[in-house]
């Protein structure tokens, strides 16, 4: 009897199964693997892309909603407001080469001072630092007005309006400055004397005139100056000190001390001092 014929090895079909089988897996992992690579690839060179165009349109624009042309401008109207600073102060060094700055605010006052001619084209009043005497016409006008300012004497048969019971007796500024004494008139009202100065002025004559210039709106109001010093105010300790005289409207015997009156009830809780010393 013949034997029988051997069967087909199975293992070696099952491996060869098996092979393709992995083969197969292996060749999709890598298409989807590729296709995925691809696929970022795609899209970051799409990113890239947009961001260029973005940069792009940015740059064309000169910066995030225009912002180029905006800084361009205020570039531009700085360096106008700096050369018309520095045209200012050159003007007015040129124009009173006398002046000297010697601190209290003077320079800053200067500088206003130059500028404001410049910008009103008027001359502004000019008084000589030793003397006080006024340099030019502006001057000379202030002054004739703070000597002359007195309304008619008052009878017993006016009667005012209060006017000049509404106006401050005081308005001084922190820290020192010249001052000067004001008598107020007004028709039909008794005399008033105030205390005034403003920070930045240099001489007696321009914190009578800007004393005036706030009361300019009420109709018949006079004022003549009566004397003047300086003052030094300091707000946090409740402290006012008022001493030396004015050059322009010379010593007035009594007025330093006058003021400190006046000061004392118009700012009760103060301490207040006088001298008729220094200048």
């Amino acid at each position: 009897a013949s034997p029988p014929p051997a069967p087909a090895p199975a293992p070696a079909a099952s491996a060869g199964t098996s092979a393709t089988a992995s083969a197969s897996s292996s060749s999709s992992s890598s298409s989807a693997s590729a296709s995925a690579s691809h696929s970022v690839a795609r899209r970051g060179r799409g990113a890239r892309e947009e961001g260029t165009r973005a940069s792009q349109g940015t740059a064309r624009r000169g910066g995030p909603e225009g912002g180029g042309t905006r800084v361009i401008a205020t570039a531009v109207a700085i360096g106008i407001a700096i050369v018309g600073l520095i045209a200012g102060i050159h003007y007015y060094d040129h124009s009173n080469p006398d002046a000297r700055r010697v601190g209290d605010g003077d320079t800053l006052a200067e500088w206003r001072r130059g500028l404001s001619d410049m910008v009103n084209c008027e001359e502004a009043p000019r008084f000589d630092d030793e003397t006080g005497k006024p340099l030019n016409e502006a001057g000379e006008r202030i002054v004739e007005a703070a000597k002359s300012g007195a309304s008619a004497p008052v009878t017993a048969d006016d009667k005012g309006e209060g006017v000049l019971d509404a106006i401050p007796a005081v308005s001084i500024a922190e820290g020192k400055w010249k001052y000067v004494q004001i008598e107020l008139t007004a028709p039909g009202e008794a005399p008033k004397r105030v205390v005034r100065n403003t920070a930045g002025l240099l001489y007696h004559p321009d914190m009578y005139q800007a004393a005036m210039d706030e009361l300019a709106h009420l109709d018949g109001v006079r004022g003549h100056v009566i004397g003047g010093g300086r003052i030094v105010f300091d707000p946090e300790r409740k402290y006012v000190s008022i001493y030396g005289y004015s050059k322009t409207f010379g010593r007035a015997p009594g007025c330093n001390e006058e003021s400190a009156a006046i000061v004392r009830r118009a700012m009760p809780g103060h301490q207040v001092e006088w001298s008729d010393e220094g200048y």
